[in-house]
């Protein structure tokens, strides 16, 4: 069979979520059956808080890489010279590619301008929830039939696309590659330690954990929380926070985890607080940390009644209730235990890319007519 040509665009290389969705494809999908590519939108080293973490690791397998900047022509005007795009030379480029896939709703609107929507060959992978922006789709033209792929479920896409008259939907979940040991359950714990691995940003609120943890202190006045990930923790007003619920040294920031689940393990992290979206866990790092079975409870930032609960994962959007669920598990060996089994199956089971993405390869090459 001729390989498949794959076209891989996103807005740029850093570590987020739809980056290292893109690493997972990329990584993973059968070589011996698609040729990828990857077109970023930015150049790299345009943010000096944002290094271009991905893209060494995609260079590492060998993946060819090319930035828009690279179709700007120089032309020479009367006055002074300016770099303007080659819009026909960027669809010449789009057109030699039998799949596009475009990582992210606004990825697809960074290009938007320069040509029309193939409805044979492109694709948009859906990162972000109308729920976390109302105007996620502001600039879609709805009358267009789109394909959309993601990893909302039946009852989620109906209310996420609502705005559109039709459109095609795959669904596939966001998955991981990874060892898939519970290591969690072979190592030492600090029974009084417990973590939140995350940005300090104003986007990823952790008030309510520091709220919450006011309320576990009461019942168990010897449990630390400790704080990863990059940020200025003043900067974002958490000191204060902090100051004004008397937490003292019971907080601890501990700056970024280049390896969460090396570093819960080494640290010994009991359980760890995470945010959801409608009921969803948080995202590649929360599946990360399950894949060892490091148990979770999640602080739901988004709470909607009509979408489904997953038993496996604790969500809850109600101060007291977080409290009391993280009391009991420090407090419950074996429910702690439990918890650590049913999110490692139940991860391993839905976010096992080996298993999901030959489901993607197939509706590819489908689409391609290959």
């Amino acid at each position: 069979m001729e390989k498949i040509k794959l076209l891989l665009v996103v807005t740029e290389f850093w570590q987020a979520g739809c980056q290292r969705y893109n690493y997972e494809l990329d990584s993973n999908i059968d070589k011996s059956k698609f040729n990828n590519e990857i077109l970023s939108f930015r150049d790299l080293s345009t943010n000096p808080d944002w290094p271009d973490y991905y893209y060494k690791h995609h260079k590492k397998l060998g993946t060819q890489i090319r930035f828009l900047s690279e179709f700007y022509e120089e032309k020479r005007r009367i006055v002074k010279s300016s770099n303007v795009l080659n819009v026909r030379g960027l669809n010449d480029y789009f057109d030699s590619f039998d799949i596009v896939l475009f990582q992210g709703e606004y990825c697809w609107n960074r290009f938007m301008n320069y040509m029309k929507f193939d409805t044979e060959r492109f694709f948009i992978s859906l990162h972000n929830s109308r729920l976390q922006n109302a105007d996620n789709y502001i600039f879609y033209d709805k009358s267009i039939k789109y394909n959309f792929v993601s990893s909302f479920t039946s009852d989620q896409i109906d209310f996420e696309l609502a705005e559109f008259d039709d459109y095609n939907y795959f669904y596939f979940p966001f998955s991981i590659s990874a060892d898939w040991k519970n290591q969690w359950l072979e190592t030492s714990k600090n029974q009084s330690r417990i973590a939140i691995f995350t940005r300090l940003t104003s986007g990823k609120p952790i008030e309510p954990f520091l709220y919450s943890f006011q309320n576990i202190l009461k019942s168990n006045p010897s449990v630390e929380l400790w704080i990863y990930g990059n940020g200025d923790s003043n900067e974002v007003g958490l000191d204060r926070h902090i100051e004004i619920l008397n937490l003292g040294d019971k907080v601890k920031f501990k700056g970024h985890s280049e390896d969460i689940v090396k570093s819960a393990i080494n640290d010994g992290i009991n359980l760890v607080l995470m945010h959801s979206y409608h009921k969803i866990p948080g995202g590649f790092a929360s599946f990360q940390l399950s894949s060892a079975g490091i148990p979770q409870v999640f602080f739901e930032m988004i709470p909607q009644d009509f979408f489904t609960d997953n038993e496996a994962f604790f969500c809850t959007n109600e101060i007291n209730a977080l409290s009391e669920k993280v009391n009991h598990f420090l407090k419950d060996d074996l429910s702690l235990i439990d918890c650590s089994k049913e999110q490692f199956d139940h991860s391993f089971k839905e976010r096992n890319i080996e298993s999901n993405i030959k489901k993607l390869e197939d509706y590819f090459i489908s689409k391609a007519g290959k």
